[in-house]
């Protein structure tokens, strides 16, 4: 389902639904995810502004920034 997955990195495809938490590291962004394996998702420069529109996040209020879903 297009509306509910997306490609956040070359090797990375994420389930919007299950997004937990947006982090900084090292300047880049990256997501935890519910019943993940507890590393975070790295996302490409080029999905990044995607995934926070998706999201419904401002780009700039992003560290470590908890995703509440419904």
């Amino acid at each position: 389902d297009p509306e509910r997955f997306m490609r956040a990195h070359l090797s990375h495809i994420v389930d919007l639904a299950a997004v937990t938490q947006l982090l900084r590291e090292d300047g880049r962004l990256a997501l935890e995810v519910a019943g993940g394996s507890g590393e975070p998702i790295p996302v490409s420069r080029s999905s990044a502004s995607e995934v926070l529109q998706r999201l419904g996040v401002a780009p700039g209020a992003v560290a470590g920034m908890r995703i509440t879903q419904g």
